[in-house]
């Protein structure tokens, strides 16, 4: 959807529904029900998938699956019918995501997947680098850390040049940590350092409020770091400076990994006290987000640090807090396949709608432009061609040709052999078209229209007189000719080498006039040769 097509109120509507959404306004819903209106009555499928669009990220944020799915449904459609290939980048993003935190990572591949090729045939750099982030996250879950890399490393690249981004001055620095922890996960601690001493470089450009946005990634860097260089009094520092910043932050999902990486770091370096600080201080952070697969993780490590420290009581009520999640868990992601095989199955018919539409489209577009009786190109398709085509400065001819005598041939043999006639012509003309890469159409009863391009006098000579030996050869019996036995044709021929396409219709003129030219004196002279052409000088 491009939003400088619409109307400064429409524009404004647009922009104030975006920010609604985002701030989670009640009036988010007004909005877009107003704008609804004028989309129905435009009747435009793109305005109408970016509403559900936004409506599904308004009860996204709010947690109302229901609702969310429902909507995200009609996003697709109007997408899918406006072929609006942005929007559908951003639909596709909101599901995969939305298929990553409930733990599904096969369907949230595949929507990545989607949503990354879509945003690369529009050539939006901003969502193909926020896609590469989460492609990042996901491949680090599954310790892929490789591959983890090689798409961080890529989303920095294009959110540096992406400066059109609301968030892109946070971008590197939280991209620079993440990147760090994958060189630690590579054992690369090294470039961990360099990534460590690039973020700190950027905090010190940052203002205050922004930088404090950028900390809790920083942090973790710095924790991992001291952590993998067994360097505890650092670590315990860094560690104080995390759990503080963890029990701020509103949106920790994402961090649910790290955790449970650093979690294992601690434990490995026999640092429980410093292991029971981190999830007993984060504890409520992690446990009200909401999300199940995310509570059912942080259960697990839970249970694993009672189990280990022998603290039975806790740890029982952990298990039993856990095996609820799991459940809970398990009716989710079996929901999320459901929705996902729905999914498809709408994009499946609506593959099916648009295949059909298109093929009906082909079939009018072929009725339109191709004569119905003999299956060759009519005299809409040759303006067309006269139209569309290119012929300035090159040599071009076109010759119009009729059958001798046809009326005669109609009111004795009746007009069906008349039409068996006209097929069995056009099919010899189609066939020496092909032969000389050239244009043939009907003009209009017994009349057709050859195009020649780029070819000599003499050429054009050549082509005529083998059509017409070719018609002869047919040996279509006609007793009613004063010129042969048979059906016989007469051609006028216009030659030339136009300057522009307005006088591509003084040479159709010219054959018509070089017909009636040629018919009339073979009437007279039956042996005179059955074509004229005249060179036309500009």
């Amino acid at each position: 959807m491009e939003k400088s097509n619409y109307s400064k109120e429409i524009q404004e509507l647009i922009d104030q529904l975006a920010i609604e959404v985002r701030s989670i306004s009640p009036n988010a819903l007004k909005t877009s029900n107003k704008l609804l209106k004028i989309a129905n009555r435009l009747k435009d499928d793109s305005l109408k998938s970016f509403i559900y669009y936004h409506e599904t990220l308004y009860y996204y944020f709010q947690s109302n699956i229901p609702i969310y799915r429902s909507l995200i449904k009609k996003a697709i459609y109007y997408a899918l019918k406006a072929d609006d290939q942005l929007l559908l980048s951003k639909i596709y993003t909101i599901i995969a995501v939305d298929s990553h935190n409930s733990g599904c990572f096969d369907i949230a591949y595949n929507y990545y997947t989607l949503a990354y090729n879509y945003a690369n045939a529009v050539d939006d750099i901003g969502s193909v680098a926020l896609i590469e982030t989460y492609l990042g996250r996901l491949f680090t879950e599954l310790k892929e850390y490789k591959l983890a890399r090689k798409y961080l490393r890529s989303s920095l690249r294009k959110f540096k040049k992406d400066t059109t981004s609301m968030n892109h001055v946070l971008t590197a620095p939280i991209l620079k940590s993440s990147d760090g922890i994958i060189s630690i996960l590579l054992n690369d601690i090294e470039s961990a350092e360099k990534s460590l001493s690039a973020v700190d470089k950027i905090i010190q450009k940052l203002d205050e409020e922004t930088a404090n946005k950028v900390y809790l990634p920083r942090t973790l860097l710095a924790t991992r770091l001291s952590l993998k260089k067994n360097d505890k009094p650092e670590t315990r520092k860094n560690l104080k400076n995390l759990i503080e910043l963890i029990e701020k932050e509103a949106l920790v999902q994402e961090l649910i990994d790290d955790i449970n990486g650093l979690y294992n770091d601690l434990m490995n370096q026999n640092m429980k006290k410093e292991a029971r600080a981190l999830i007993e201080r984060v504890d409520d952070a992690f446990m009200s987000t909401g999300i199940t697969y995310v509570t059912a993780q942080f259960c697990g490590i839970k249970a694993d640090f009672y189990e280990s420290t022998k603290d039975d009581k806790k740890l029982f009520k952990v298990l039993k807090d856990q095996y609820k999640l799991n459940i809970k868990l398990r009716n989710e992601q079996q929901e999320m396949y459901s929705h996902a095989v729905s999914l498809i199955s709408q994009l499946d018919t609506l593959r099916e709608e648009k295949t059909k539409a298109l093929n009906e489209n082909i079939q009018l577009k072929q009725i339109a432009e191709i004569d119905a009786l003999t299956g060759i190109p009519n005299r809409f398709k040759m303006n067309q061609v006269l139209n569309d085509s290119y012929y300035e400065n090159k040599a071009l001819a076109i010759s119009i040709l009729d059958l001798d005598y046809f009326k005669e041939y109609n009111d004795n043999y009746g007009h069906q052999k008349g039409d068996k006639c006209l097929v069995k012509v056009a099919n010899e003309l189609s066939k020496v078209a092909k032969k000389h890469s050239l244009f043939c159409a009907r003009f209009g009863g017994d009349e057709f229209v050859v195009i020649y391009e780029g070819l000599n006098i003499k050429d054009i000579e050549k082509i005529a007189e083998e059509i017409h030996t070719r018609i002869g050869k047919l040996k279509i019996k006609h007793e009613y000719s004063l010129l042969a036995n048979h059906v016989t044709i007469s051609q006028g021929i216009c030659y030339g080498t136009p300057s522009s396409k307005s006088v591509l219709w003084d040479f159709l003129s010219i054959a018509d006039e070089s017909l009636y030219s040629i018919k009339k004196n073979r009437k007279s002279s039956p042996k005179q040769t059955p074509y004229r052409l005249i060179e036309f000088k500009f």
